[in-house]
């Protein structure tokens, strides 16, 4: 039987992994921001990072959904 180990990951972590990318970026986005006091740019990219969440969240439901319904158990 062949064994996907990035989508069973993916279904395990996935929505751990979203929140991780976007706080990373958020963090990035305020040193930067302390570094060259932009807040125009802090704002965009923590507008970016929430996006950056919804999509990397979207991606782990539909990899759910895709585990639960067509890999065996």
């Amino acid at each position: 039987m062949k064994r996907y180990p990035l989508i069973e990951l993916m279904a395990a972590h996935g929505r751990k992994i979203a929140l991780g990318v976007a706080l990373l970026i958020a963090f990035g986005a305020i040193v930067r921001a302390g570094l060259d006091r932009n807040v125009v740019a802090l704002a965009w990219t923590v507008f970016g990072a929430a996006v950056c969440y919804v999509g990397v969240r979207l991606l782990a439901e539909l990899i759910e959904v895709i585990a639960d319904t067509l890999m065996p158990r």
